[in-house]
């Protein structure tokens, strides 16, 4: 019993040796990166109470690439601007821009990754909301950008009336109103 306690010992420890030294060395996959970059950027958001304001862009703009960040600051001049004008009324986007809605998840999942070309890949998110019967579910593509060696937020897409909706287009159009 002595010599397979030994037996066992070693080879427990060999083991061990092996899969922590493969473990330590295997390379973090682009998908794997870009999903983690949109797993924390709304773990934040989350946790920042869906905030679009200027001070929770200018939180968040780590998160994304230059041309989305600048989008989403021009959306807030607009906004302030429009407020000047017309106090008493709903601005163009009315609820969160990261979770195109009114109402606030509860929670979300992050899911598949789909690469298409060395710097791009689309994230696939669930959006959840807690119902007195169980959940609402939602989904969302985000799109991202590896600039820099760093995966970043380019867009988020929602799916409306069967079809995708681009945040980055939204944030683009001419006119504030449409």
């Amino acid at each position: 019993m002595n010599k397979r306690f030994i037996i066992a010992a070693i080879l427990s420890l060999i083991l061990f040796t092996f899969t922590n030294c493969v473990v330590n060395r295997l390379p973090e996959t682009d998908c794997t990166q870009a999903q983690n970059i949109v797993k924390s950027f709304y773990s934040w958001h989350f946790d920042d109470d869906f905030v679009f304001n200027r001070k929770s862009i200018e939180g968040k703009a780590s998160f994304f690439t230059p041309e989305f960040n600048a989008l989403l600051k021009r959306e807030l001049d607009r906004e302030a601007d429009f407020k000047k004008q017309s106090p008493d009324e709903v601005p163009f986007i009315s609820g969160d821009v990261f979770t195109d809605s009114q109402e606030y998840p509860t929670s979300f999942r992050v899911g598949n990754c789909k690469t298409s070309g060395e710097n791009d890949a689309s994230i696939d998110v669930s959006l959840l909301w807690k119902l007195q019967n169980g959940y609402d579910q939602k989904e969302l593509k985000v799109v991202t950008k590896k600039q820099n060696d760093k995966w970043l937020i380019d867009d988020v897409l929602s799916s409306q009336d069967n079809a995708q909706e681009s945040l980055k287009a939204t944030l683009s159009r001419e006119q504030y109103r449409k």
